[in-house]
């Protein structure tokens, strides 16, 4: 039987919880991400918000290229979560 772990969320923990888990893994778990945008912001960049050198906006990335391809992608928004089904 194959484990099945979601991931609610894709920002700098999801990602790197789904990757690492990936890595242990391989094909003994369904490992699938749900995200509302999958849009990731890469937070080294904001130090360069602070001084007017790079816009926010232009640090914002297509989180979705950061996932194995074998981890399952849902772009949804997660309104409620019931462990018991």
């Amino acid at each position: 039987m194959v484990a099945k772990v979601i991931i609610i969320g894709a920002g700098t923990g999801g990602t790197a919880v789904a990757n690492k888990l990936h890595r242990k893994v391989k094909d003994k778990a369904e490992i699938t991400v749900i995200d509302a945008t999958f849009k990731h912001p890469y937070q080294p960049g904001t130090l360069f918000t602070m001084t007017k050198k790079q816009s926010t906006a232009s640090m914002i990335k297509d989180g979705k290229k950061l996932f194995p391809k074998k981890v399952n992608l849902v772009q949804d928004t997660v309104t409620k979560v019931n462990t018991a089904e």
